[in-house]
């Protein structure tokens, strides 16, 4: 297989980025996408801002966003890719890369590319930045990309790496859907108040009894409580100093920040601590099934349940629950509550005091007993489909050097199936 080497701003049809202005937010119009709005698979609108058509459309004079063009993040948390495939777009960019591909086919191996270890290296050693590091458009342009001369190489290839990728995306839908399902029925029971009642009828309609609470009406032997009282335990992490390598060095004790927290399963972490670590600072080590809080910043009132022993930074608040199932979905319907709580005018920030005072309904102890169990098979189901999908991304990060680079032959397609080592 022979391959050649092209320089970005000929590989592509242009290289550009986006708006480096500071677009008013308003309450209707077009979101505006930054480098974090960025992920794998999708683009996160939810915490996007509005922008005015007006300042849209003068965007879009500059770095219009079409069809397999690809987005890069090049402030902060620099190197994240995003493959848009949707004809229909209707968002702007500022501060992101924007790489417009002649075809799908180049689209999605350049996709590849970027996620390589060597496209990584490179946007590394092009850093610029002290406080805030960014890669310049400059260098984005001059990126070398390897890729094979011959059109029925790079086909075979990205049929491979999409066809582990695709499974990724489907299990991703997987979860999507069983975790709106887990919302419509928590609301059915817990909002609404239709659980069934004795005889298996929904309990509000079929006349059940309601007394008043200082949340509204809840059934007779529902109460309402804080989040402190009704849990075992809730407490905040640390950070161990940096300065001291013996804290984190070969560290084996997963150590989670905020920015890994995302209305998630965690079942891995970015970085480790050692025991050391652990005991010289405030951090905590929290067991599984602790729902997590984030506390500051812009992912202030995200949420997390971990899947594994683990500890956090001061940035995290953990809660430990006899009814962590109940209690995670609990809080996923109060977070734009939860999120109004927080204060502060450069940064909002919650605070332990201010989630540990939050008010819930507490339903009477057979419900909740009932509850954990089912929203627990939502649970089991969403991580399997989330460790699956850890497996998959391993593999294909394993396989990805190798096939860009010519150096493994494989047949036409591998199988990815269901049966998927977990752990």
């Amino acid at each position: 297989m022979e391959f050649k080497v092209t320089l970005a701003q000929d590989y592509c049809l242009k290289v550009a980025d986006g708006t480096h202005d500071s677009p008013k937010n308003t309450e209707q119009g077009n979101k505006l996408i930054t480098s974090r709005h960025l992920e794998e698979f999708h683009l996160d609108f939810d915490n996007a801002n509005l922008i005015s058509k007006e300042d849209y459309h003068e965007i879009n004079k500059r770095s219009k966003v079409d069809q397999f063009d690809i987005l890069f993040s090049m402030i902060g948390t620099v190197g994240k890719v995003y493959l848009e495939r949707n004809s229909e777009i209707n968002y702007a960019i500022k501060n992101v890369g924007l790489f417009k591909n002649k075809s799908e086919l180049e689209a999605k191996w350049l996709n590849y590319y970027l996620l390589s270890s060597s496209a990584q290296e490179y946007v590394y050693q092009n850093l610029r930045g002290s406080t805030q590091q960014y890669i310049p458009l400059g260098a984005l342009r001059k990126l070398p990309i390897k890729h094979p001369l011959n059109t029925e190489d790079m086909e075979r290839i990205i049929k491979i790496l999409d066809d582990v990728d695709n499974k990724r995306d489907l299990n991703n839908q997987t979860i999507n859907t069983l975790e709106q399902l887990a919302q419509t029925l928590f609301k059915r029971w817990f909002v609404d108040f239709e659980f069934p009642n004795e005889n298996g009828d929904p309990y509000k309609s079929s006349g059940g009894e309601m007394v008043e609470s200082e949340l509204g009406m809840i059934p007779k032997h529902w109460s309402v409580d804080s989040i402190s009282n009704f849990s075992i335990r809730l407490q905040s992490g640390g950070t161990p100093s940096r300065k001291k390598i013996e804290y984190w060095s070969d560290g084996k004790i997963p150590w989670i920040k905020t920015k890994e927290i995302k209305n998630n399963y965690i079942i891995g972490s970015e970085e480790n601590i050692t025991k050391l670590g652990l005991q010289k600072s405030s951090a905590k080590l929290f067991e599984k099934d602790t729902i997590l809080i984030a506390m500051y910043g812009a992912t202030a009132g995200q949420l997390a349940m971990l899947k594994f022993p683990a500890s956090t930074n001061q940035a995290c608040c953990g809660i430990t629950n006899k009814y962590p199932n109940y209690l995670y979905q609990e809080l996923l319907l109060k977070q734009e509550y939860i999120k109004s709580l927080a204060t502060g005018s450069a940064q909002q920030n919650l605070s332990k005091e201010i989630i540990s005072n939050i008010k819930l309904i507490i339903p009477c102890e057979k419900m909740l007993t009932m509850a954990e169990d089912i929203f627990c098979d939502f649970t089991n189901l969403i991580e399997k489909n989330t460790y699956e999908n850890y497996y998959l991304k391993n593999l294909r990060d394993a396989l990805l050097p190798k096939l860009l680079s010519g150096e493994i032959e494989l047949p036409d397609e591998i199988e990815v199936t269901d049966d998927v080592p977990i752990s």
